[in-house]
């Protein structure tokens, strides 16, 4: 079976990809050229800014036909792999990450000698990806400008100081299809009976086979009758009534009732740090688009129009639907 030619485009296409999704372009000899000029500057400002932090110094870790490559140009070249991977020991990436580099300048070596850097596609796919380029990188610099540690911390703060109380309970239950039933499980337990043992023994609820334990949970992860209830109570009291719900009838037995602390700083970092993160480019990109006039227009070149906003729906959150847990 033939297999199909390769197009030039997607030959181009390949070797764009590998050539400018990071670091420094292809060693062409002789002069260089633009990209790789760009990219050199690049790799110095990296260097600068390690001598700045007072870093170790940055060591050749190979040379193509006598020109170095960097070791921070392999640091850069991490940056492309996914989060999963970049938290492995660099060390450990290392080899793959210079067999990569060294390809992409080996693929900018060629594109260079074949004369295919003014292609009129190449330059159209490069200023594309420049804009892309300098879009993800003028974000992260607002980003690194406004999420500083001391922002984090502020935040951290404030919703500490604004969260309420939460409070968890601890209870077991049994649950029975009647009131009569319910009434007479109560005598049971006033007479002596073991609360674990009866919830095994009766319960028709799914928690009867760890004696009607529930573990602990928030008021607003139960229906409205048994966490009312269950709160009332304090730590090994039992209900002396039955309490309805649309499960059935239940006999609650609460054993511990604690304060939920907020979870630490260094526990809330990372959400806190996409949090706040997600704002400045919400807020950058607004800013950016109400000083600019905007004309959109549908894919057959014909006006856009715009829906007019309905203040109904103007800063309006959804409101929170919890899940209501069966006992």
């Amino acid at each position: 079976m033939n297999r199909p030619p390769f197009r030039l485009g997607e030959i181009v296409r390949l070797l764009l990809l590998a050539v400018l999704l990071a670091g420094p372009s292809g060693y062409a000899e002789g002069q260089e050229t633009k990209a790789e000029a760009e990219n050199t500057k690049a790799a110095k400002a990296v260097k600068a800014e390690k001598a700045e932090k007072g870093e170790a110094g940055d060591p050749v870790v190979a040379r193509l036909d006598g020109r170095p490559i960097y070791r921070s140009e392999v640091e850069l070249q991490a940056e492309s792999l996914p989060k999963q991977y970049r938290r492995l020991p660099f060390e450990n990436v290392f080899p793959m990450l210079l067999n990569q580099v060294i390809d992409r300048k080996l693929i900018g070596a060629e594109v260079s000698r074949q004369g295919l850097e003014n292609d009129p596609e190449v330059e159209k796919r490069m200023a594309d990806i420049r804009e892309r380029v300098i879009h993800e990188v003028y974000l992260s610099r607002r980003v690194q400008i406004e999420v500083t540690e001391a922002a984090l911390r502020k935040r951290y703060e404030r919703q500490v100081k604004e969260s309420p109380v939460v409070e968890e309970a601890r209870a077991r239950h049994i649950l029975v299809k009647t009131e009569e039933e319910a009434i007479a499980v109560i005598a049971e337990l006033e007479n002596g009976a073991e609360f674990a043992a009866t919830a095994t023994a009766k319960s028709i609820g799914p928690s009867a086979a760890r004696g009607g334990d529930l573990g602990y949970f928030k008021r607003q992860q139960m229906v409205p009758p048994f966490a009312e209830a269950a709160f009332a109570l304090k730590p090994g009291q039992m209900t002396k009534k039955p309490v309805k719900t649309q499960f059935g009838w239940h006999i609650i037995l609460t054993e511990d009732i604690r304060e939920v602390k907020s979870p630490s700083f260094e526990k809330k970092r990372e959400q806190l740090h996409t949090e706040m993160s997600r704002e400045v480019v919400e807020a950058e990109m607004f800013r950016l688009r109400k000083s600019t006039k905007i004309v959109r227009f549908n894919p057959d070149g014909s006006p856009v129009v715009e829906p007019k906003a309905t203040p109904a729906g103007k800063g309006v959150e959804p409101k929170p639907n919890p899940t209501k847990i069966m006992p």
